[in-house]
């Protein structure tokens, strides 16, 4: 396994498609803006707030007088997905300056509060549902240094066993995400790999001072170019990962009763939500996935609550099972800083 350390911007990243550039603002102080201007808030899954702050901004679509007409959605992994906020002025300037580095649109943002060391992301990949085909997904770092996991998704790691007879194991890159950075996630590593923010156990002694600083606190801001849209007036939804890929079928959709109605039916949204789960975790797990079979099709719905499924668990269970999760993980962990190279603090990705 290739060791990256070093400092410094890194391109081949992941499968080699993904990249790392280093003091990206002229500001490198943006830590406190982003605290203070961004509106923080919850978000939940299967009944439980997820370890971090969230926020999402976007780009709204306004008529003549100014009234909002349509907005982006990014659907992925939560009850309820968070409320969408125009762009706020520090966030709005790294934006157009990572949109003018990549040469891509960027209308949407997930912005995250990692609060310390025992706040985290979960494995997983990007649910490429609703961003645009082929782009790229870009992450901007403010504040302390933390960890990203990058590593092959569980089905490509048993194809390789498969294949080869090679010993249990999936392949890693283990690398650091400092302070003004701009990870640049490209479409084949996130179709091969998945990626996470671990929990830092260790001690503060332990820790280096860029890990330390600002608290041990990060923000990330993650940019996407989304196509797929939702409609203020209805919240009726339309583009690529919806069921109508423009406005103008959605319109033609609502004026057949039969459509209509079947829309609307309970059993019907809780089918297609039940649908949209099993895809999301297909894509986590598959490094073949088919987006055309799975996705093609599209999907109307929003969120992610199923009245079939056990996503909406009781908090307090919730909070169990993630315990459990972490505890589990912790032996994993320590047998694969044995084995993953870990990059220098100005080498990668989120």
């Amino acid at each position: 396994m290739t060791d990256m350390e070093g400092g410094g911007d890194r391109d081949g990243l992941g499968s080699g498609d993904s990249w790392l550039k280093t003091n990206v603002m002229e500001d490198d102080g943006l830590f406190a803006k982003l605290r203070d201007e961004v509106q923080w808030s919850e978000m939940r899954h299967k009944g439980g707030a997820v370890p971090r702050l969230v926020c999402m901004q976007g780009t709204y679509d306004v008529d003549d007088h100014g009234s909002i007409v349509f907005e982006p959605v990014y659907r992925h992994p939560a009850d309820e997905q968070p409320p969408m906020h125009a762009w706020t002025p520090t966030v709005d300037a790294i934006r157009l300056r990572v949109s003018e580095t990549l040469g891509q649109p960027l209308n949407h943002a997930i912005i995250q509060w990692y609060r310390g060391g025992a706040d985290f992301i979960s494995e997983h990949s990007d649910k490429t549902l609703d961003i645009a085909r082929g782009t790229v997904i870009t992450n901007y770092s403010a504040g302390a240094t933390r960890l990203l996991v990058l590593r092959d998704k569980k089905g490509l790691k048993e194809q390789r066993q498969a294949a080869t007879c090679a010993p249990p194991g999936r392949n890693a890159q283990r690398v650091e995400l400092p302070n003004n950075s701009l990870f640049v996630l490209g479409w084949d590593t996130n179709l091969r790999m998945t990626h996470e923010i671990r929990q830092d156990r260790r001690l503060d002694h332990d820790k280096r001072e860029d890990e330390m600083a600002f608290d041990a606190q990060r923000i990330s801001i993650t940019f996407r170019h989304i196509a797929t849209f939702q409609r203020h007036s209805d919240g009726k939804l339309f583009g690529q990962g919806a069921v109508h890929k423009t406005e103008v079928e959605l319109d033609q959709s609502l004026q057949v009763p039969e459509a209509a109605h079947a829309a609307a039916d309970p059993a019907e949204v809780t089918r297609e939500t039940d649908d949209m789960i099993a895809m999301f975790g297909a894509e986590n797990q598959d490094p073949h996935f088919d987006w055309d079979a799975c996705y093609g099709r599209g999907f109307s719905v929003m969120n992610m609550k199923s009245a079939s499924s056990t996503d909406a668990v009781p908090e307090l269970a919730a909070g169990a099972i993630r315990a459990v999760a972490t505890a589990a993980g912790a032996a994993e962990e320590a047998q694969e800083e044995k084995d993953e190279p870990r990059c220098a603090s100005s080498e990668i990705s989120d």
